[in-house]
């Protein structure tokens, strides 16, 4: 599923609606929608917006954080479990000086004005931080994080922060290496990653892999190397931070997917790599594509970009939404159900 925040601070969303992750008030497979539907409640006074795997939450303007769509492991953070909910509910425990939110498969991070993170949902592999394996319906402490953490980014089953010092350190799964070499199979508690202790500006966690976007503009990742989302040209996984290939400087943007990576440069060009299932990396011939491919179709000047499982969105200049890739689900926002590249504008944004 995909989301989108207006210019006037709605939120609308479009895709699988199985759970009730697009906040109609519906949820089930005969409620997907092929274009955009406004989500309950959120018709203004939103700020940001993040998707997870099933589920979706809204950062209000006065701080408040509202999530919506299947709680199996409490991922909806108020305080209960065990059932999909098909419109917003508020994150219990929270502040109102949350300043960034970010979603993975079942648990979700927030990000305070002062430093502080705190995690809820699913806690199989320690992707909470709180030093438990235990699944939270409710916000805890991230333990053993350093003050002033500056960004938070949330992979499938681990999680990772850019320290005061714009170092690295991660928590979760570590299978293949995603948190980096010198810790177990799963780490409980935040891990400083080896080779990105310092200079970085962002990090973007996915399935099974980290990358992370230096302060001189150059992209870096380490983990699970499946069909070249490290983008080194091989495919083979790293416990340690490799060179993402021609992408040593011009950086502004990078957004880690399931199993694909895309990056925005300065001049607003989209580069993307790993796998190429449902063409979501734009291109419908190779199953892998192991370094980044420019996508031309998409010209310059835009603002942003997203990825999902296999589909992608970029904001252009104007304002304006395309999407492209797997369309299962109505993901795309083209008010049809079929693959699609070159990227189709979102009907009704």
């Amino acid at each position: 599923h995909t989301c989108a925040l207006t210019n006037q601070g709605e939120v609308k969303c479009w895709g699988s609606n199985t759970d009730g992750q697009l906040g109609n008030g519906m949820y089930g497979s005969q409620d997907n929608q092929y274009s955009p539907v406004s989500v309950l409640g959120l018709e203004s006074g939103v700020r940001a917006i993040a998707a997870g795997g099933s589920f979706t939450c809204a950062l209000t303007v006065d701080g408040r954080v509202m999530c919506w769509g299947s709680d199996s492991e409490g991922q909806l953070g108020n305080g209960q479990a065990g059932h999909s909910v098909g419109f917003p509910v508020e994150v219990s425990g929270l502040s109102t000086n949350v300043q960034s939110i970010s979603l993975g498969a079942a648990h979700a991070c927030a990000l305070s004005t002062d430093g502080a993170v705190k995690c809820w949902g699913s806690n199989r592999y320690g992707q909470l931080g709180d030093g438990t394996g235990h699944d939270s319906p409710e916000p805890v402490d991230v333990m053993e994080l350093e003050p002033g953490v500056k960004g938070i980014t949330t992979g499938a089953t681990h999680t990772c922060s850019l320290s005061a010092d714009s170092g690295v350190n991660c928590w979760g799964r570590n299978y293949a290496g995603a948190l980096g070499a010198g810790v177990g199979a799963v780490t409980y508690t935040p891990v400083m990653v080896n080779g990105l202790e310092t200079g970085i500006s962002d990090v973007a966690a996915g399935n099974e892999y980290s990358c992370a976007l230096t302060e001189t503009g150059a992209v870096k990742c380490l983990g699970l190397n499946y069909n070249g989302i490290l983008g080194n040209g091989t495919l083979t996984s790293s416990y340690f931070p490799v060179d993402v290939i021609d992408l040593e400087a011009g950086v502004h943007m990078l957004v880690a997917g399931h199993n694909h990576v895309c990056a925005l440069t300065i001049g607003g060009e989209v580069k993307c790599w790993g796998h190429v299932m449902s063409s979501s990396i734009g291109d419908l011939n190779p199953t892998t594509q192991p370094a980044p491919k420019e996508i031309p179709e998409l010209g310059i000047g835009n603002i942003a970009v997203t990825v999902g499982a296999y589909h992608t969105c970029v904001l252009h200049g104007g304002g304006t939404v395309s999407c492209w890739g797997n369309n299962e689900s109505g993901q795309l926002g083209g008010g049809v159900e079929s693959y699609n590249f070159p990227a189709s504008i979102v009907n009704e944004l």
